[in-house]
């Protein structure tokens, strides 16, 4: 040791006095850190140079203090966190014990703590240890000691690592721990495969982040840049930036790694996020074997620069192996040759099996390289060209020329927002009648509009198609199609009626009709076919108004005004379809759903034969009488799990019928905060307020009892493990009602509370001219 420390340094009375104990509680009032030890030290700092600090040793950092001045009060001098410690190193002499503190950036801590620099360094030890998941499996701090001061360090569960390494990455980004976010993280260990998705794991049920999530989701990231406890990892709608995204790419450079899927989306990825990737990829070229990522999801990154798109070829050409699934929907590429090019590789061809480019603009060189690319790829399974504007006629016969694909590989084709022509309607029929894998396909809003004849060109041939028609070969095999956004009102949803009524055997999945203006004898006509299927798993026909077209008022007799669809939603429900979801939900006044519809479909829920899980009625304007039907119901229903009806105009008298048949109701677990008719009842002159916010509570304690019953019976995955979660990138409304039935005990306690909380916040109205859409209650 070089350094010649002054003696008789420290003073009799180097004890913390009652005003410095206030500083420092002060000091970490407003941290997720505690301190552990305040001592008085010397500091060396440089050459000849020492001076007089007080040395905090909390759970996250060391902190020096410098004295007060006269009169003056203690200010902070340096401030670093453990996770940048690289190395402790103990210097003796005959004289003094003193310890070096490197950390990472040359920063380097000389002090001598007297008689207590044992206890300062097995204090640090025994941090370090703590939050050993925090650092790199060879990055961790080095600790030069004498033999005899080694602390002994009890070990913790892998759970208790992480959260430690959580909590050490939050005090660095300095942002508030969770603890419900450790929580989750820890369920999330338990799932298989294990997924850390941090929209779940920071927003939970809240519409929308805020802006110091994004510090939390870096706090996230560095957790788990160093974890290898998740197989997934998803990031979306965080602006995370290059820092972020590298993070994310570096858990892959790790020995032996279990992570197989990341999804960036919407995170503002940009070149220097990509070259990371690169320069994990070029990690394992030694030990390919190690190299684990399947699944890339770069999604809605939108206007990428011509170098990001260079730096992520880049980085696909430097894959040890080829991915399965890529995705880079809405990120407005417009040099997609090169990405083609590294497509038509001969392993990537033989490995590729999901590829999504929607919404990314394709000139005629790009059309041309991907249709060539189409003909000679081998397994692919997952096709997404919808807003690509590309020349649907060459995609289809680029499929058809390669027989094995699309008869026995292919199973999913997304050509919605783009051009389908009569000839390429008939080159996708052919196609479809013979194939023996294709069971997803979405034309949504194509262009010119969905005629009838395009619309039999089409299914007709795919609905006839013996290996789907005979239930013995199509065991596992269930068709969805999705023809949202599409004018089915000119016969075109007769005839589709026609079509499912011609193939009632035929095992199908989902059938989205959403905004296709079907009104009452068309809507009729489809409700009715579907009831003579075998099998329907999800029915969407949201924002259809299901009310007869005027010219039909004047040509149909009353009864069958009053009746239809809803007796054919009756035949649906009670029929044994195994129909698990129905989605009647309305955005715009103008569409609702009549009441004598969903008198009849809330109604069939109370019978026997009733398998509906999930449905979502919100936003139709029933009023009470809704609500009448939802009590009536709910005490008879054991399957009904998720419940959707705000925007009904309930009245404080239709909640209050809802929370008595929620008492006696143990299948509901589902049901988010009535935000909208509650928001409505708030703005009243007389808004009943404390009534109103007791009946809701007394809502939620019934939602929860039922969810925990389950949690207790089936554990904390399987309140709604039956449920089938599709992640729809089209309806809003899909993205909400996917996180809710995610959701566990905790997530939907909190989300009653946020809500409830930001309505009790709103004021009383003053306004006398309120005119109610409903009963007062």
């Amino acid at each position: 040791m070089n350094v010649s420390w002054p003696a008789n340094r420290l003073k009799d009375d180097d004890s913390i006095s009652p005003e410095e104990h206030t500083f420092l509680d002060k000091l970490f009032a407003a941290r997720s850190d505690q301190p552990l030890m305040a001592k008085w030290v010397v500091q060396h700092k440089g050459k000849a140079s020492f001076t007089r600090r007080m040395l905090v040793v909390s759970k996250y950092r060391c902190i020096t203090l410098k004295p007060p001045g006269l009169g003056g009060k203690l200010k902070v001098s340096k401030d670093w966190s453990f996770l940048d410690l690289l190395k402790i190193q103990v210097e003796q002499s005959d004289t003094t014990t003193a310890i070096k503190a490197i950390f990472s950036g040359g920063r380097i801590l000389h002090i001598d703590p007297g008689m207590h620099c044992a206890d300062v360094v097995r204090t640090i030890q025994h941090r370090i240890h703590k939050l050993v998941d925090a650092f790199h499996f060879s990055g961790r701090p080095k600790f030069a000691l004498p033999l005899n001061w080694d602390a002994f360090c009890t070990d913790m569960s892998d759970k208790d690592k992480l959260v430690e390494a959580f909590h050490a990455c939050c005090d660095f980004y300095l942002v508030p721990f969770r603890g419900d976010i450790a929580t989750k993280l820890k369920a999330a260990m338990d799932t298989t495969p294990s997924v850390a998705d941090f929209e779940h794991c920071i927003v939970g049920m809240a519409e929308t982040s805020k802006p110091a999530d994004c510090g939390i989701a870096l706090a996230l990231l560095r957790t788990l840049q160093h974890s290898r406890h998740f197989h997934s990892v998803v990031v979306r709608g965080f602006p995370i930036g290059d820092d972020g995204i590298s993070m994310a790419f570096q858990t892959l450079e790790q020995p032996h790694p279990v992570l197989s899927s990341i999804r960036l989306s919407n995170v503002l990825a940009s070149r220097g996020g990509l070259q990371a990737l690169e320069s994990a990829a070029k990690t394992k070229h030694q030990s390919p074997s190690e190299w684990t990522l399947t699944s890339l999801d770069l999604s809605d990154n939108s206007k990428w620069a011509k170098e990001s798109v260079v730096a992520l070829v880049s980085a696909l050409k430097a894959f040890p192996s080829p991915l399965r699934v890529l995705n880079l929907a809405h990120c407005h590429l417009t040099h997609l040759m090169p990405l083609v090019a590294v497509l038509a590789q001969p392993s990537w061809a033989a490995t590729l099996r999901t590829l999504d480019l929607s919404f990314n603009p394709m000139d005629a060189d790009a059309t041309a390289g991907l249709t060539g690319w189409l003909s000679q790829v081998k397994v692919l399974q997952h096709l997404n060209l919808a807003g690509t504007g590309i020349d649907t006629f060459q995609v289809i016969n680029a499929l058809k020329r390669n027989a094995p694909l699309y008869k026995s590989a292919l199973m999913a084709l997304d050509l919605s927002y783009n051009t389908l022509k009569p000839t390429t309607a008939a080159a996708l029929g052919e196609m479809l009648e013979t194939t023996q894998s294709f069971t997803s396909l979405v034309l949504r809003n194509v262009k010119p509009a969905l005629a009838s004849p395009t619309l039999s060109t089409i299914l007709s041939p795919w609905f006839q198609n013996p290996h789907f028609a005979t239930p013995s070969r199509a065991s596992d095999l269930a068709l969805s199609l999705d023809l949202s956004e599409n004018n089915l009102s000119g016969g075109g949803g007769t005839l589709l009626a026609d079509l499912i009524s011609r193939s009632p055997r035929l095992r199908r999945d989902v059938l989205k009709l959403n905004q296709c203006t079907l009104h009452d004898d068309s809507l009729d006509a489809i409700v009715v076919a579907v009831a003579q299927c075998d099998s329907l798993s999800a029915l969407h026909l949201e924002d259809n108004d299901g009310s007869p077209p005027p010219k039909s008022i004047f040509f149909s007799s009353p009864a069958v005004l009053r009746h239809a669809p809803g007796d054919a939603f009756v035949k649906v429900l009670t029929k044994q379809v195994q129909l698990k979801e129905l989605y009647l939900s309305n955005s715009h006044p103008q569409s609702r759903y009549p009441l004598a519809l969903l008198r009849a479909v809330v109604h069939s829920l109370g019978t026997t034969n009733s398998t509906l899980e999930v449905l979502d009625i919100s936003g139709n304007g029933g009023g009470d009488d809704v609500a009448k039907c939802v009590a009536a119901v709910l005490p008879k229903t054991s399957c009904l799990r998720a419940l959707f009806w705000d925007g009904n105009h309930t009245t404080l008298a239709g909640f209050r019928l809802v929370q008595e048949a929620l008492r006696r109701n143990q299948s509901l677990r589902i049901m988010p905060v009535p935000v909208q008719d509650t928001r409505r009842l708030l703005d009243r002159r007389d808004p009943q307020r404390e009534a109103l916010f007791a009946v809701l509570g007394s809502m939620c304690e019934s939602i929860e009892r039922n969810q925990a019953t389950v949690e207790t019976h089936e554990g904390p995955t399987g309140v709604m493990s039956s449920m089938v979660f599709r992640d729809d990138a089209y309806d809003k409304a899909d993205v909400m009602r996917r996180s809710w039935l995610q959701s566990g005990p905790a997530d939907l306690r909190q989300s009653w509370s946020r809500g409830l909380d930001a309505l009790s916040a709103v004021p009383p109205s003053s306004d006398n001219n309120y005119t109610s859409h409903s009963v007062d209650a």
